[in-house]
């Protein structure tokens, strides 16, 4: 049977976080399909389970579990950068990463790997502790860096949000 062009393509999207979200507006964006988005936390919910219900939107590519995180992360930064209904809301001031565990050389090679045959900066680099204390005037010097061997920083994570940011003057 050939398809009806009147009829309307509906897609159920389960989880309204990040992915979620993203997902959704994407494909309303991209067609004139109707879509349901369901999440397990109603939105005057006291706490929720998420991290991207938080008031404090991360907006970062750091991501150690999977290159496909870090790939959809970077493109969705293109769009927080330069797409109108978001732009005047994404701050981008920087994250630092200081971390006793493997995270930063991880994350460090899954930027690699996404930056390979693309021009694509990521802003991300590792830092003995030394040179992290002294960075941003000095701000983070006296932080606990006990079992830390180096930090990450990447300076075009930011956030999502009303206000801006400076760090270290």
């Amino acid at each position: 049977m050939a398809p009806n062009p009147d009829q309307v393509t509906t897609y159920l999207i389960i989880s309204s976080g990040v992915f979620g979200a993203s997902t959704a507006l994407h494909v309303i964006k991209s067609s004139s399909s109707k879509v349901t988005l369901l999440d397990r936390d109603h939105f005057s919910s006291p706490r929720r389970v998420a991290a991207s219900w938080d008031w404090n939107k991360v907006i970062r590519c750091d991501y150690p579990s999977s290159r496909l995180s870090t790939r959809l992360a970077l493109e969705a930064q293109q769009l927080w950068r330069h797409e109108p209904l978001f732009a005047p809301y994404y701050h981008e001031c920087g994250s630092f990463w200081a971390s006793n565990s493997n995270f930063k050389h991880v994350v460090e090679e899954n930027l690699k790997k996404e930056e390979d045959g693309r021009s694509l900066e990521t802003g991300a680099k590792v830092y003995s502790v030394e040179e992290a204390k002294k960075l941003y005037g000095g701000v983070f010097e006296h932080g606990d860096y006990s079992g830390v061997e180096g930090v990450l920083v990447n300076t075009n994570s930011g956030y999502a949000g009303e206000g801006s940011c400076q760090v270290g003057g």
